[in-house]
């Protein structure tokens, strides 16, 4: 996924805002099987093979206002939030999908709206030295409408919409060592739903969900070009175990201007 933005600081009564667009572009590939009665009603039992790809394009705004100290520097609680408004695109293909009990060539493609947002409340700043700690309560909804189809076969398939709702609870520890900063990070995410489910001709699929929760680990490092430059490079990983696993790998390129 890409993720491009602009943002401005503005000094306020509270401390300093910081606001502007944002826009997220992703796509993925993934690979499925479905095994199901090979007749209705019936014990023989098939399992339909199936690939395909998806890409979405969103935009919105995000937010965080910021409390400062005596030096204009942020430190202490912020709240921050965003929305995002896009269209997911999808599509979907079978070499084997049964059509009158034999097996045959099927793809369809769709798109449907798509929305997300966030609220987090959180507390940063120095703890001594050059570390600094980020202790954070966020929460995320995410939405992606349902939508009806035709597969090139001619039959029908309704999916029901995708609501995401998730808690995540966590800290990042950062140290500045010169230009260089490394910061690691422990989170709890506690999603409540992401359910969907499809129908073909008016029976409905098996249903599957997001539901549960997972423990996140990060680690990263960041670069600026000197002590006082206004760009910097950003890395870091984060591994995931419980109900959602794997390793996620991240760049980040950054300019104040």
């Amino acid at each position: 996924g890409i993720d491009v933005g602009m943002a401005r600081y503005v000094r306020n009564a509270g401390g300093l805002l910081l606001f502007g667009p944002v826009t997220d572009y992703g796509r993925d590939s993934y690979d499925s099987s479905y095994t199901h009665p090979k007749v209705k009603g019936g014990s023989e039992m098939y399992t339909t093979n199936g690939y395909g790809n998806s890409h979405y394009f969103a935009a919105g705004i995000i937010a965080r206002q910021m409390n400062t100290n005596a030096l204009g520097v942020p430190d202490g609680m912020y709240y921050e939030g965003s929305f995002r408004a896009g269209r997911v695109h999808t599509n979907f293909a079978s070499d084997n999908f049964l059509v009158h009990n034999n097996p045959t060539h099927a793809d369809y493609s769709a798109s449907t709206p798509c929305f997300a947002g966030h609220v987090r409340v959180g507390w940063a700043g120095n703890i001594g030295g050059t570390s600094k700690l980020d202790a954070y309560a966020m929460y995320s909804r995410n939405r992606v409408n349902g939508f009806t189809t035709r597969l090139s076969t001619g039959e029908e398939y309704k999916f029901s919409a995708v609501n995401s709702g998730r808690i995540r609870i966590g800290a990042r520890l950062s140290r500045d060592y010169n230009i260089h900063t490394f910061y690691s990070g422990l989170a709890y995410i506690q999603e409540f739903s992401g359910a969907t489910h499809g129908e073909y001709m008016g029976r409905p699929t098996g249903r599957s969900s997001l539901r549960g929760t997972s423990g996140m680990l990060e680690l990263g490092w960041r670069v600026k070009q000197s002590a006082t430059s206004d760009t910097m490079f950003d890395v870091y990983a984060n591994g995931w175990v419980g109900h959602q696993k794997g390793v996620t790998f991240t760049a980040k390129f950054r300019r104040d201007f």
